[in-house]
């Protein structure tokens, strides 16, 4: 069997969540599922650490929704809010890029919340998975996405663990921040993070709340407890962060761990992803790993288009060796598979 990696971008995710362009009004969205929720429910203090104790759900939701309403002008008035991100990043305006990463957990926690799932990766883990249970080991995922689409797709496949935190376990999400242990065979990694949060030194990633439950007072009362807490306290860290950010504290880079287990790559699918400038030392990185490459799919409704753009990033071989998939119905599966 071939060694096989796929490259995921938002793309791969447009059935549940939005691109680029609808960023700022999906948040805007957000913002008011949390208003008509709260608006309707009873007011009660939140168990919260330290000096927060005054917050309540109205006046955290009151506290988020104006975060919401920030992270939307954000996304309006920017190429994107991973370009955004990056001005903050190269201004040193670290305060406002961790309001920023926060409150992007906060919205892919509610965007996906209900069991969003775009059904692409429901229909992908079902034609890979052995009966066993067991991930194939010639397959690696290289995703640029900080949802969790994986993890609550292959929950449906696994008996034992129900929940994203330990399903991601099982599947070997790696994300920058967390203490990386060694993993053989399937992995995901996540190359700007995932929308969770955890402590410094830890290597398990804690959710805002469950997107698996239902959007009920419990899911609004976690998700808002949570986002207090993270929100004045330092000893938690928001899971997001770019690949292009230099952290002292990462004993490992995300991008060094990633190509090391990416080098035998001989196959590449890359879904939903086109290349955008800011990410190119990195894609050149990746692609510099993998010494093996003999093919890639590129799939993309736009992929014949695209094709000079990833060109313009990796020479590891020629053009006559990519083809351009326009069917988006599925996840592509190579023949070599």
């Amino acid at each position: 069997m071939a060694n096989i990696t796929y490259l995921v971008g938002a793309g791969a995710s447009h059935g549940a969540l939005p691109v680029v362009g609808e960023m700022s009004e999906k948040i805007i969205e957000a913002r008011e599922l949390l208003r008509n929720h709260v608006s309707n429910s009873n007011d009660q203090p939140l168990a919260l650490a330290g000096k927060q104790t005054q917050y309540t759900v109205h006046t955290a939701s009151a506290k988020l929704m104006d975060d919401f309403d920030w992270l939307s002008k954000c996304a309006m008035n920017h190429a994107s809010i991973d370009t955004y991100a990056k001005k903050l990043y190269l201004a040193g305006h670290q305060q406002d890029l961790r309001r920023l990463k926060l409150a992007l957990c906060a919205y892919f926690t509610l965007a996906q919340a209900g069991k969003k799932i775009d059904v692409r990766y429901d229909t992908f883990f079902a034609s890979i998975i052995k009966m066993s249970q067991i991930m194939p080991e010639n397959i690696k995922i290289v995703t640029w996405n900080y949802d969790t689409q994986f993890e609550m797709a292959s929950c449906d496949y696994n008996q034992e663990f129900k929940d994203i935190a330990t399903n991601a376990i099982k599947l070997q999400v790696r994300v920058k921040g967390l203490r990386k242990t060694s993993a053989n065979g399937f992995i995901i990694s996540k190359l700007n993070g995932v929308a969770a949060f955890h402590q410094l030194g830890d290597n398990q990633n804690n959710y805002l709340a469950n997107p698996l439950e239902n959007l009920n007072d419990e899911f609004y009362r976690v998700l808002l407890t949570n986002y207090i807490n993270i929100s004045f306290n330092t000893e938690y860290i928001p899971s997001i962060s770019f690949a292009w950010e230099r952290d002292s504290f990462d004993r490992e880079p995300i991008v060094d761990y990633t190509t090391k287990r990416i080098a035998d790559t001989e196959i590449l699918v890359i879904i939903g992803y086109s290349f955008p400038f800011f990410n190119r030392e990195v894609d050149r990185t990746l692609f510099d790993s993998m010494i093996n490459l003999k093919k890639i799919y590129y799939q993309d409704i736009n992929a014949i288009k695209l094709i000079d753009r990833l060109q313009a990033v990796q020479q590891r071989i020629d053009a006559k060796q990519i083809i351009p998939i326009s069917e988006t119905g599925q996840f592509f599966l190579p023949y070599e598979l």
